[in-house]
């Protein structure tokens, strides 16, 4: 295992590169950033800087795998361990590895073609993508964007606008203070409170189920070619005027159901 150790007074940027391996962020209370690298799997870690750069400068962390060339064109894969201040904003990324976010990250931007992604909270925007893993998000403060073709994905808790979509996995939201927008050919959709803007789910064959929060008009849009279409609100709830969210749902052969939330904080 090799290490590093840079002294900082505040949150910084973190950029990580790798081709394969885990990723794992943890953001505590600290003076120091922290790098550990070990390979994965197999492979003694002599030499390991030959294929990877660890570099800080004003601010900015980066570790880089190194490109091979000659003979050398297959490179191991790496267990890459961060330790930064709360707030630090995080970018990863990689062609297959699992990124796991742990504490208060700021911003977390990650790129992946295959692995599952993990944050317990993120106080900026987060903005995740990979082909074939599964997306974790806990309390985002900022927009949240999250797209994968076979993975599912769920976010706790989302205070800003909300892009999720993915081709066969299940979408599930917790909580939804903004805008939404789920897309989803095969899975099924859950959100089980909005309280606010615009909220539009399109399927093709999941069903969809949205849960509304206690005391929010709110105006319907509904339509499923072969699918059940229901509403458990009261009349008076589904008034278009003064409306303060507007639910939007479409899907081919899915059934789509509102319901009203048991119990939801709304934003002010």
């Amino acid at each position: 295992m090799a290490s590093w150790e840079f002294p900082c007074d505040g949150p910084i940027e973190l950029s990580v590169n790798i081709a394969a391996g885990t990723v794992t962020v943890t953001a505590e209370p600290t003076s120091t950033a922290t790098v550990q690298i070990s390979r994965s799997g197999w492979g003694a870690d002599e030499d390991l800087e030959s294929e990877i750069s660890v570099d800080y400068d004003h601010g900015q962390l980066r570790v880089t795998q190194r490109k091979l060339t000659g003979l050398r064109l297959r490179g191991h894969s790496f267990d890459v361990d961060v330790v930064v201040p709360p707030g630090s904003d995080c970018r990863v990324m990689t062609a297959a590895a699992d990124v796991t976010g742990r504490g208060e990250i700021g911003a977390l931007n990650v790129k992946t073609a295959s692995g599952t992604v993990t944050s317990d909270r993120v106080r900026g925007p987060a903005d995740v993508a990979t082909m074939s893993g599964t997306i974790r998000l806990g309390e985002v403060t900022g927009r949240a964007c999250a797209k994968t073709a076979s993975g599912r994905i769920t976010l706790a808790s989302a205070a800003d606008d909300v892009d999720v979509t993915s081709v066969s996995g299940d979408i599930s939201i917790g909580t939804a203070r903004a805008n939404v927008a789920a897309n989803t050919a095969s899975g099924r959709v859950r959100i089980d409170s909005v309280s606010h803007g615009d909220t539009g789910v399109n399927t093709v064959s999941g069903d969809v189920s949205i849960a509304v929060a206690p005391g929010i008009g709110v105006y319907l849009d509904l339509s499923s070619l072969s699918g059940r279409v229901s509403s458990d609100l009261a009349p008076d709830d589904e008034a278009a005027a003064e409306a303060g969210l507007r639910l939007h749902g479409r899907s081919v052969s899915g059934s789509l159901r509102v319901s009203r939330a048991k119990s939801a904080t709304v934003a002010g």
